[in-house]
Parts: structure tokens; C-alpha cells; sequence
């Protein structure tokens, strides 16, 4: 963020909702580590319980939907997702690209 502002000559700051959102994403993924941390131990046990294995591995999930759902939330993140994969990319350039004649609507 100092980067960027830096770049553009200005000082960027949090507003407070954004805080909000990266405070709560921050103590999401601080959870989930935990869980994790006790599922690992419940995992080198001889016997472990299969229904706080399900439970641990749920809350861990949940965890880790919150932490996106938080910072989609944060519009200088909100813009960021995932390339396409080369096949979805070739896919839809076969059906949408350059190489189809335009179609008239009458």
C-alpha cells in the first residue's frame, strides 16, 4: 500500500470498516492455525475420534471462509482473484474469440 501510494504521490490509510475487515480476517486465520494445530495432535493420536476429526476439520473450513469473506471486503483486494486456467482460457476463446464470425441480431 506504501508502494502504491508512494507511486501516485499520496498517503494511503485504512478507513476504519477496511481495519475492521483485516483485523477480523487476521483473527480468523489465527483460529484456524490453532484448530489446525489440534487436529494435527488429533491426528498423531493411535485412536483419534472420527467426530472431532468431522468437527475440527468443519470449523477449520469455516475459518478459512470467513478469512476470504473478510477480505473481499477490502476494495484494494476485492479486485484480486485467480488467473484462468489455460484450458478455461482456450475454451473461451473457441467459443467467444476472434475467430467466430459476428452474428446479427434481427
Amino acid at each position: 500500500m506504501e508502494a502504491k501510494g508512494a507511486a501516485d504521490g499520496k498517503v494511503l490509510a485504512w478507513d476504519p470498516l477496511e481495519l475492521a475487515h483485516i483485523e477480523a480476517a487476521v483473527v480468523a486465520a489465527d483460529h484456524a492455525e490453532l484448530l489446525q494445530r489440534r487436529l494435527d495432535a488429533e491426528l498423531e493420536r493411535a485412536e483419534p475420534k472420527d467426530s472431532l476429526l468431522a468437527s475440527l476439520s468443519a470449523e477449520i473450513r469455516r475459518q478459512r471462509s470467513a478469512i476470504t469473506e473478510h477480505m473481499t471486503k477490502v476494495p484494494l483486494l476485492a479486485g484480486v482473484s485467480a488467473g484462468k486456467s489455460v484450458q478455461h482460457q482456450s475454451a473461451a476463446a473457441a467459443r467467444w474469440g476472434a475467430g467466430r464470425p459476428m452474428r446479427r441480431v434481427k
